[in-house]
């Protein structure tokens, strides 16, 4: 299996094919939205029946474009399974894991493909269309958006460590979560920084991936929106796990640790010494 090769035909599928093709839907939908608006609504539900129409919208365009994706990716690897966002992850082999267009108002607007072989990412690519970049990571290849290198940093923990802590939807923080988090950020006098859009975190990973963010983690999200950029962050020198240092509460999307590898040693082991705390109550 030739990842290079492989990377650079998903690369060409997002830029050349998806992206004119979600535009296109996107300002179509806009225009019957825009001609169809009730010119007379309150101002106080502006905002929510924006959101409410974005997320209709988002539906639409998945919908329309999954059946391209499916085509295109088969085409290049017929043996390999699926795993779209919102279904559930597949049997253990090669997989696809993609997340067709994502946005959210004061998000960018994001599409990802990832490729899985058992546990081991071999590529992944986040084409962030509200900033028109292009990120890619492949095994053994490193990481890269265009002729920029991604390396992620060198810096430990400390009162200065930049982050973005994700906290999305409604979802409630466990004990043992609970008190690493408040003792992580006790212990390290950690100014954090909080986002509660799920649609972020994939672009503030991104940040990692570059050195322009010492960590981010976060509860309560979807594994195939942060797929690509998994890959993209590992293949940065970076390192992305669950709080435990493995990998199965990030693949279910309960938790995630994103950061180079001296600040995810620091933290795991502080977690590992929480955990331990917790199960002898």
């Amino acid at each position: 299996m030739d990842i290079k090769q492989i990377t650079d035909k998903v690369y060409g599928i997002l830029d050349s094919n998806l992206y004119p093709e979600i535009m296109k839907k996107w300002h179509g939908l806009n225009s019957v939205r825009i001609a169809n608006a009730d010119k007379g609504s309150d101002p106080k539900k502006t905002v929510e029946k924006s959101q409410l129409i974005t997320h209709e919208q988002n539906k639409a365009i998945v919908k329309s474009i999954k059946p391209i994706m499916q085509k295109k990716l088969s085409a290049i690897l017929p043996e390999a399974k699926f795993w779209f966002k919102g279904e559930e992850k597949p049997d253990a082999g090669l997989s696809w894991i993609v997340s067709i267009f994502d946005y959210e108002l004061m998000a960018p607007a994001t599409t990802s493909v990832a490729l899985l072989q058992e546990d081991e990412l071999l590529l992944g690519i986040l084409g962030n269309f509200t900033q028109l970049e292009m990120i890619a990571g492949e095994r053994g290849g490193g990481a890269w958006m265009e002729s920029e290198e991604f390396k992620v940093g060198k810096n430990e923990l400390s009162d200065k460590s930049s982050n973005m802590q994700f906290f999305p939807g409604k979802g409630t923080m466990d004990s043992t979560q609970k008190s690493l988090l408040n003792t992580f950020r006790k212990k390290f006098n950690i100014q954090s920084r909080v986002n509660r859009v799920e649609q972020c975190i994939s672009y503030n990973m991104s940040l990692v991936a570059r050195g322009a963010m010492d960590f981010s983690l976060g509860l309560n999200f979807s594994y195939p929106d942060i797929a690509a950029v998994v890959c993209i962050v590992e293949q940065a020198g970076g390192v992305v796990s669950d709080f435990s240092g493995g990998k199965s509460k990030l693949f279910a999307g309960e938790e995630y640790f994103c950061s180079n590898p001296i600040i995810h040693s620091q933290f795991i082991e502080l977690a590992n010494g929480i955990s331990n705390q917790e199960n002898k109550k």
